[in-house]
């Protein structure tokens, strides 16, 4: 009895210990792997398949790939030309190859230049594919009027093009590029329709230039022809016969002129021809008769816009002889307008003289002006000072005709009219 139960008990405990191996079996069929005693598919012993094909991949490998997906994110395909080349495959048909390199042209434009030779540069990247350069241009505001055209040539700085200093004038010039091939343009900076401006910098004497000949209507040359007559007054000398008379004193004045204006450092130049006559009465004595035929030239000289020197020589014939004479004054202003006009003159024995005058220009086309003198001219002694007034009307631009009016007083008791006239036409 006793033995009995004690194989009982072995039986039970061998029995407990099987169970787990068993199960751990089933559990591994279950899940499709093969039994310990069944052949392995691709096994070299050459036993039959387990009847499902083999899939050319290691084992496991499948597995890993999801894994990586599972961890990293979802799996990214390969690109197509990464594909294509770890799998030799060809392009499909009818895709587009690479396309070759398009010429690039790049240029900077300019906006403003000074009145000289333009260059415009241009940069170009595949230059073996270009064809013809163009640069296009007219000058500014003429609509599509006076086109010229200029190549664009290579240099060491670039793509170059020339625009001769003839073309580059105030106020500007528009410009355009193209390129041509045969019979066909392309615009490649700009257009005909809308053209790149450039603005014309002129030098501050070319300006100057440009505005006098405006207000003159590009008239430079003018002719003058002026007249003055000045009453002295009277004097009483006693004669050879001890008689007491009463004589005039007094002088005229004719001088033509002609002045051609350059606008720029010289601002005009002067050639006159003159004649003067009168008398002059000396205490005690009779009349003395005065005269001198003369040539005179001056330059105005422009040392700003608004300031100006005149200088002049004369050269003559007098009762006396050969006669010389110098000027000089300074303009403050326009000569024409607004201006203070401030020096003398003198001739080596007729006299001389020291002016000063304001000129003004308020009403339009009637400029005005006021002068003082003091003066020993004619007879070279006894200054005198005369007081004028004058008004002038403007012909057209350029031209005027001016007369004048006032008082010269010869000393303390003696003077008379002084009267003036003058014409001047531009051409």
């Amino acid at each position: 009895m006793r033995k009995n139960e004690i194989g009982i008990l072995w039986m039970v405990l061998l029995l407990g210990l099987a169970a787990p191996g068993a199960a751990v079996a089933q559990a591994g069929l279950a899940e499709g792997e093969p039994a310990a005693d069944e052949p392995v598919a691709g096994d070299p012993s050459g036993e039959e398949p387990s009847g499902e094909e083999p899939s050319g991949e290691e084992p496991g490998g499948e597995g890993l790939a999801r894994s990586e997906a599972t961890d990293s994110g979802p799996a990214v395909d390969p690109p197509a030309g990464a594909q294509g080349a770890a799998g030799g495959d060809a392009p499909e048909p009818g895709g587009e190859a690479a396309s070759p390199a398009e010429v690039r042209i790049q240029h900077l434009p300019v906006h403003s230049v000074t009145a000289d030779e333009v260059e415009l540069v241009f940069h170009v990247r595949h230059p073996e594919r270009l064809g013809r350069l163009l640069v296009r241009h007219r000058p500014l505001g003429e609509g599509g009027g006076g086109v010229r055209e200029v190549n664009v040539r290579r240099t060491g700085r670039g793509w170059v093009a020339l625009i001769d200093t003839a073309d580059v004038a105030w106020p500007g010039f528009v410009y355009w590029a193209i390129e041509r091939r045969g019979e066909t343009e392309r615009p490649v900076f700009a257009s005909a329709e809308a053209p790149h401006p450039v603005h014309v910098m002129e030098p501050e004497g070319l300006a100057y230039e440009r505005r006098a000949l405006r207000r003159r209507d590009g008239r430079r040359s003018r002719a003058r022809l002026r007249g003055d007559y000045v009453q002295l007054g009277t004097r009483a000398v006693i004669d050879s016969m001890g008689d007491r008379q009463e004589l005039s004193e007094h002088y005229y004045l004719l001088e033509a002129s002609y002045s051609y204006s350059f606008f720029s450092e010289v601002d005009e130049i002067q050639l006159a021809l003159g004649r003067m006559r009168g008398n002059v009465v000396h205490l005690g004595s009779s009349v003395d008769e005065r005269g001198i035929d003369y040539g005179r030239a001056a330059i105005t000289w422009r040392a700003l816009d608004l300031l100006r020197f005149r200088t002049g020589v004369l050269f003559g014939f007098s009762q006396s002889g050969f006669e010389v004479g110098a000027s000089g004054y300074v303009i403050i202003g326009q000569p024409e307008g607004t201006s203070l006009t401030f020096g003398g003159e003198g001739i080596t024995t007729l006299g001389g003289t020291g002016k000063v005058r304001l000129g003004w220009a308020t009403l339009p086309r009637i400029p005005m002006g006021a002068t003082v003198e003091v003066t020993t001219y004619p007879a070279g002694e006894d200054a005198g000072v005369r007081l004028l007034y004058d008004v002038a009307y403007e012909l057209y631009p350029g031209a005027y005709a001016r007369i004048e009016g006032g008082y010269r007083g010869w000393n303390s008791t003696t003077g008379g009219l002084s009267l003036g006239g003058e014409l001047a036409l531009a051409f």
